[in-house]
């Protein structure tokens, strides 16, 4: 149920199509967007077929399929072998009835469409941050403007919130209420220079507080296994549930 509730949110907006032994997700002119998931080959005969498959009706190479957790353990070994790198993120859930305690003060609202300039502008400094921490060469801008186009593709039923000390947002969080009674969180960055003043921690109650109001129960948060902010989480009353993982083609 988490596994599919967070695909779920990552399919939002987009074109869907069940191959048979896979479901395709992509988006128009976002082929950096389109991934593959619920994997059920037998064989690597019919994995070449399902990215064959793929292939034909995104109109390029797959270059990300999600290893759902039921997929057939010859796949991961497959795509390995094929010089496929796979991440991991662990998602962490906040049970029935548990809220983010004690929301603090902090200058949270929700995002309008004249905020779009100053969270591409965030999601820009993130993934710099990103990519340092990580000892990787620097995504490029158009790898920004792609992920930013795949955020607003997801649609109307994803609220934004920022917190905006009244020169602009300096930080960002995004809610999702679900379809299966588990929501989802999803993005959050806050500027360097404005931490450590209660904002991360505002922007998740003001998230958990709107999924739930949108009709979850239970609400997902992931996180980058090797980073701190899944402490946080842990201690806001997040419980870790499983590890997502996801592959991605060599270059």
């Amino acid at each position: 149920m988490i596994a599919d509730a967070v695909t779920d949110y990552w399919t939002l907006g987009a074109t869907v199509t069940d191959l048979g032994d896979a479901v395709l997700v992509h988006r128009d002119g976002l082929p950096t967007s389109t991934f593959l998931h619920r994997l059920r080959p037998a064989s690597s005969r019919e994995l070449d077929g399902v990215l064959e498959a793929a292939a034909g009706v995104a109109g390029e190479d797959v270059a990300r399929i999600v290893l759902d957790p039921d997929a057939p353990p010859f796949v991961e070994a497959e795509l390995r072998v094929r010089g496929w790198a796979v991440d991991h993120a662990v998602q962490l859930v906040l049970p029935v009835g548990v809220d983010v305690p004690g929301l603090p003060d902090g200058p949270v609202r929700p995002a309008v469409e004249a905020d779009r300039p100053a969270l591409r502008a965030l999601f820009r400094a993130d993934h710099v941050e990103e990519d340092e921490r990580g000892r990787r060469p620097a995504r490029s801008e158009e790898r920004t403007d792609a992920i930013v186009a795949e955020r607003w593709s997801l649609g109307p039923a994803v609220r934004w919130f920022v917190v905006d000390e009244g020169d602009g947002p300096v930080g960002f969080f995004a809610s999702w209420g679900g379809a299966r009674g588990v929501g989802v969180v999803e993005d959050l960055f806050v500027r360097a220079d404005r931490r450590g003043r209660g904002y991360a921690r505002a922007l998740i109650a003001t998230a958990v507080a709107a999924a739930r109001a949108d009709g979850a129960e239970e609400v997902v948060i992931g996180a980058d296994p090797t980073d701190t902010p899944q402490r946080l989480y842990a201690r806001l009353g997040f419980r870790p549930a499983l590890v997502l993982r996801a592959a991605t083609a060599p270059a």
